[in-house]
């Protein structure tokens, strides 16, 4: 359900009237409100990995290594090493700021024991690094972690959950709607209100690709689109349909999940509209309305792999003492 539909729908839903002051920039603001302030933690709270991203990052060379602007509150689901030779380590330990100088290997902790999951102990030393090649543990930092005696040549792997991006309407100077593709060659574009766009202003610009089917997943995060001539563009390394919709980088036309989760967005900007106008009762019913089917999407989704059983992660939760032990 693209955004032009999702503000017609909550409006209809909070009983807002055709003269009103509320504008359909305003409905937009409150679903866009709705998204981070709702939406996206019920869909987290699915365990359905719909948001999730990896990416390697590099380490600079004081071995402080930034999130991804795009991680939800600025958190990563957990962080491994990834050794010169491509093998991906456990979950890496986590120190408190005041354990940076036992962490550091610069003459603090010499040698510890970590527990696996088995039950066993490795030694690892900071000369060594009898433990693969995995550091010995990171300390959180304001927007990264720090690393201390990490293998140089590897690679941190971070998962998270990635922010969704902001709904915009679609005008033709926001939203463009790919018409045909040339595979891996060149597409021609349209726009979902029919107005010719100003093409000067999309070219050579950094979009988003974002699927025009459900689940509306963002295909490629940032793919450069060259205009080779009058609304033909040359692309590479995206898998480019008919119907996918290219957006300015941080925002989408249709919300990132399935389509039986937009009328839950809808309600909570409803609810909150509702909220807007005093109408408190309003309010009640549909947020009542949107418990309930939050309930049945719940249950529907949880687990997304029906019949698969899930090996319980012998990390989760564990923690260490200054030898490493748990």
């Amino acid at each position: 359900m693209n955004a032009d539909k999702l503000i017609a729908r909550a409006k209809a839903r909070a009983f807002i009237p055709e003269t009103s002051a509320f504008t359909s920039a305003l409905i937009l603001d409150e679903l866009n409100t709705a998204i981070h302030t709702q939406w996206a933690e019920a869909l987290i709270k699915t365990n359905g990995e719909f948001f999730t991203e990896a990416v390697d990052l590099l380490p600079d060379a004081s071995g402080h290594a930034i999130f991804p602007d795009d991680a939800l509150t600025s958190t990563a689901r957990v962080l491994t090493w990834v050794d010169p030779n491509g093998q991906e380590s456990s979950p890496i330990r986590r120190v408190e700021q005041g354990d940076i100088g036992s962490a550091s290997g610069n003459g603090g902790v010499g040698s510890i024991q970590v527990q696996q999951p088995d039950g066993t102990f490795v030694t690892v030393t900071s000369s060594s690094r009898s433990y693969g090649a995995a550091p010995i543990s990171f300390a959180l930092t304001p927007n990264g972690a720090q690393l201390f005696n990490y293998s140089v040549g590897g690679h941190l792997r971070c998962r998270y959950s990635r922010r969704p991006g902001d709904l915009v309407a679609g005008t033709s100077t926001t939203v463009l709607q790919v018409a045909m593709v040339n595979a891996g060659i060149n597409f021609t574009t349209t726009t979902p209100d029919g107005v010719v766009p100003t093409l000067g202003t999309w070219q050579n610009q950094a979009l988003d690709l974002t699927s025009g089917k459900s689940p509306y997943r963002r295909k490629v995060l940032t793919p450069l689109l060259v205009m080779a001539g009058a609304n033909l563009w040359t692309y590479t390394g995206a898998q480019v349909a008919v119907g996918d919709y290219l957006t300015f980088p941080g925002t989408t036309y249709v919300p990132n999940a399935p389509l039986e989760w937009h009328d839950l967005l809808m309600y909570y900007a409803a609810a909150q509209l509702a909220s807007l106008r005093k109408d408190y009762d309003l309010e009640t019913r549909r947020m009542g309305e949107a418990n309930v089917l939050f309930a049945k999407l719940l249950s529907a989704a949880q687990p997304r792999t029906k019949q698969n059983p899930k090996v319980l992660s012998a990390w989760a939760g564990r923690t260490v003492n200054s030898r490493g032990q748990t």
